[in-house]
């Protein structure tokens, strides 16, 4: 009886021992998988080596069937088969309204006179379709690849990503002066006016344009409804670090000015709901008394809305874009990113579209009413754009891009 028991503790035992065994044996194979896929597929797994090796081999044909073609349409310009890209050119007073540019995004290297772009699909004679965009410098012979989405195309009157619906574009990109404005009227300005220092504090300095908060502003008095589609609204430009500076005041309502209007911009300020703090806030009262219904609603004024952009005052360049359905949802851009997204409720939206619809009403850029006082406002603008639509996340990015790649033309002056 006793040998009995003896041989089933035993055996209970190597069932105990197998079963540990199993589990050790598990735990090895799992490690030894994520070994194995690590080597596998990692950042130098085997697999990503090949992949790295097959597009490096890749781009190397290529680059060669760029350098031939090149080659051939030198010797035989006449041959049409040989003409593959788009010739480019500096922005400058020789080229003049013919510039076309590519800007690298990272670098803000800018690629011109000299200078060929082949775009990606573009057939090569004997090799296929280009699977990569390439810069053929014709001095140099250098053949540069780029990368999908690592720059920007640039064209005289073609820096933007959407161009329908665009009621107002101040753009010194491609403007000649003080007087480049169509139908927009300019009050306060009287040519480019200066500081002691030499810098431009009123008027058009040829990279920007500037207020200077005393009686600058910008009157548009266009027919376009910006009830059905949507509003839209950038802002690009550079602040002040204090508690006064402002961005892009938009105003939309009667000429006398009123507490009921639709009024937007950028600024730093102190807000009862934020604490009392100086933000760098997006803000908006689009109508009197009525609640926005979203969660930047102000507590205290209940149909103020402030929306952060930065946590503190601020001081420096920025871009912030602005959309607005005809349903009262919304999303903000600040610098390319999403920062905020809501809905104002539906008396608001009810309220606030009357001033968007009623094309009596001229849009003010650079001052704000309150009552029948007028508040002019000091600033450097890049760019201030207004649309009557609702612009997608991607339109806005788009535009973006392009707009602050064109600082770098700007700046190269």
């Amino acid at each position: 009886m006793k040998k009995q028991q003896m041989m089933k503790e035993n055996k209970n035992s190597q069932k105990g021992i197998t079963l540990i065994a199993l589990v050790v044996t598990i735990i090895v194979l799992i490690i030894l998988a994520g070994v194995s896929i690590d080597m596998l597929v990692g950042d130098n797994g085997i697999i990503t080596q090949a992949n790295l090796a097959k597009k490096l081999t890749e781009v190397g044909s290529e680059k060669e069937a760029v350098q031939l073609i090149m080659t051939m349409h030198y010797m035989d310009e006449e041959n049409e088969k040989y003409d593959i890209g788009k010739q480019l050119y500096s922005r400058n007073l020789t080229n003049g309204d013919k510039w076309n540019v590519v800007i690298i995004k990272d670098t803000d290297v800018s690629y011109g006179d000299d200078c060929i772009y082949i775009s990606k699909g573009t057939g090569l004679l004997d090799y296929g379709e280009a699977k990569y965009g390439w810069i053929y410098n014709e001095k140099t012979g250098e053949t540069i690849q780029l990368e999908e989405g690592s720059f920007v195309e640039l064209a005289y009157g073609s820096n933007l990503a959407v161009t329908e619906g665009l009621v107002f574009n101040l753009d010194p990109l491609n403007m000649e002066d003080s007087d480049s404005w169509g139908d927009a009227q300019l009050h306060g300005f009287s040519g480019t006016e200066t500081d002691e220092e030499g810098n431009v504090v009123s008027g058009f300095s040829g990279t920007d344009f500037n207020f200077d908060g005393v009686d600058d502003c910008i009157e548009i008095n266009s027919t376009a409804d910006f009830s059905n589609d949507g509003i839209t609204i950038e802002i690009y430009g550079s602040i002040l670090a204090d508690n006064s500076s402002y961005l892009g005041a938009i105003y939309k309502g009667p000429r006398e000015g009123a507490q009921e209007a639709f009024k937007f911009g950028i600024g730093n300020g102190s807000c009862d709901c934020m604490q009392g703090n100086y933000k760098y806030i997006l803000s908006g009262t689009f109508y009197q008394g009525i609640p926005t219904g979203t969660k930047y609603q102000c507590q205290s004024y209940v149909n103020d809305f402030h929306i952060p952009l930065k946590n503190e005052v601020y001081g420096g360049e920025s871009y912030v874009t602005f959309s607005l359905k005809d349903d009262g949802s919304f999303y903000v851009l600040s610098d390319g990113e999403k920062i905020a997204e809501d809905k104002f409720n539906a008396d608001y939206v009810e309220n606030y579209k009357t001033y968007l619809a009623n094309t009596e009403y001229p849009i003010i850029i650079g001052a704000n009413t309150w009552a029948d006082d007028i508040y002019f406002q000091k600033m450097k603008a890049y760019a201030i754009r207004i649309y009557n639509k609702a612009l997608t996340e991607e339109e806005a990015i788009e535009n973006y891009e392009k707009t602050v790649a064109s600082r770098v033309i700007l700046g190269d002056e």
